[in-house]
């Protein structure tokens, strides 16, 4: 029934927050059609996660040759800048199509309220029921926290009641008027669903693009070291290891294949991928500077990296192609406990996680040698370090950025330079939130983001 299943965007209608699908091809009754529904990996359910973020962050650069050839929406990204430009629904929230952020949204909540009126039978229907509703919960909860990544300020416990979060749909009714939440009911909302879907899942998910228990545990730690709440995230990476550690050993890849990394890979605990900005991503280039932060012996450096005429590539996606992954896997788990055993004074057990993970990394035709710190701090800065190096390109690093600044330890200033003007982005600075397209702010009256208004 649902393998039948067609989604088409109504052209005629303008809010993105408000387009309905048009489902009238099927509409989902069984636990068998939802289940169809949220396995619509390719289409929805697991692609097309906000991106500019990562176009915004220092992870790549491009050719001022190159940048001329971007799409506006990229070029804007590019230098964190030109307000007068940021109107295009579909360039800033992914969703003037059938495939973005909210309409992702919109099928969880079509998908929870069908749950909600199928009454179930059997001590396995009741597993299954649990299961879907868990999923949803999931897949819900991760689209908010994209997007607060992009459209909210970073999550500050003594102001995040009174800042503008994201719009919080929780019903797929389109009469339901679009308003801000705040910043704290953002992620009030985000973890307490995860909470409950963490009740209802199964340990481990049949396939990589659906929910378990491990993903929510996994899910559930980037988000408190995003807040900075490290004991949680401690607790949630630990309890995510402790059910599925397994790393790749980047020995016993293809350093010379177009893309080493299989998709799918048994460090994956779930997958998503990012937007695909055709016209950048053959146009992506890694500075000498970041590429200087690999060992020689570090085989991250030939998975990782590639050339062109134009300079050094990166083909280390865990997507098995050139779509950003974004999704959950244990190498960033691994880097999560380390960081928050080191602010915990745990120097001994951050290493040993950092000494696990760089190991599967380094090249065994040459002697390994353990890590060691002289401290928590020490310890601190070299996790720190093997995180920027691990987990490039995977949409984190402008939220890392954002967290990181406000400790004058790590706070770094951003610059681009296009045709003889340079534009900074200074730390804490309020273009760390992207403003809301103009088409939102025009059609549902809601505010804008402070520093963005006209």
């Amino acid at each position: 029934m649902l393998a039948s299943f067609v989604v088409v965007l109504s052209s005629c209608s303008k809010d993105w927050l408000d387009e309905k699908p048009d489902i009238s091809t099927v509409i989902p009754e069984t636990l068998q059609d939802i289940q169809g529904l949220l396995d619509n990996a390719s289409g929805i359910m697991n692609t097309n996660s906000p991106a500019l973020a990562e176009i915004a962050s220092d992870d790549f650069y491009v050719l001022e040759s190159s940048y001329a050839g971007l799409a506006q929406n990229e070029r804007n990204a590019y230098i964190r800048d030109k307000i007068d430009s940021y109107t295009q629904v579909s360039d800033w929230f992914g969703v003037g199509n059938k495939n973005g952020s909210y309409a992702r949204v919109f099928y969880c909540n079509l998908a929870l309220e069908t749950l909600g009126k199928i009454k179930f039978d059997t001590p396995s229907d009741k597993e299954t029921w649990d299961n879907l509703k868990g999923q949803a919960l999931f897949q819900r909860s991760r689209t908010f926290y994209e997007l607060a990544q992009v459209f909210a300020n970073p999550y500050n416990p003594n102001t995040a009641k009174n800042e503008l979060g994201i719009p919080l749909r929780v019903e797929s009714d389109i009469n339901i008027k679009s308003v801000r939440a705040s910043v704290q009911q953002t992620y009030d909302q985000i973890i307490n669903n995860l909470l409950e879907a963490k009740s209802l899942l199964p340990i481990n998910a049949l396939y990589k693009t659906r929910a378990s228990k491990v993903s929510v545990y996994a899910l559930l730690a980037r988000i408190y070291l995003n807040m900075e709440q490290y004991e949680n995230a401690l607790k949630n990476a630990d309890s995510c290891l402790a059910l599925y550690n397994t790393l790749l050993n980047y020995n016993d890849l293809s350093s010379s294949a177009s893309f080493p990394i299989q998709i799918m890979n048994n460090e994956v605990i779930f997958h998503s991928t990012m937007i695909n900005y055709v016209s950048l991503a053959l146009r992506v280039l890694i500075d000498d500077e970041l590429y200087s932060l690999y060992d020689e012996h570090d085989k991250r450096k030939s998975v990782f990296f590639g050339s062109n005429a134009n300079g050094r590539t990166f083909k280390g996606n865990y997507s098995g192609s050139r779509l950003l992954f974004n999704g959950l896997s244990t190498n960033e788990q691994y880097l999560i406990r380390a960081e928050c055993y080191a602010r915990a004074g745990k120097v001994p057990e951050a290493m040993a996680d950092l000494n696990t993970l760089y190991r599967n990394r380094w090249d065994s035709n040459e002697a390994y040698i353990d890590l060691t710190a002289l401290d928590a701090d020490d310890a601190l800065r070299q996790v720190l370090l093997e995180r920027r190096k691990e987990l490039l390109l995977r949409g984190l690093r402008w939220s890392d950025l954002r967290r990181l600044n406000r400790d004058p330890r790590f706070a770094i200033t951003l610059t681009r330079t296009i045709a003889g003007e340079t534009y900074t982005l200074e730390p804490n600075s309020y273009k760390y939130t992207f403003p809301i397209p103009d088409d939102i702010i025009e059609i549902t009256g809601m505010p804008q983001n402070p520093g963005w208004e006209r």
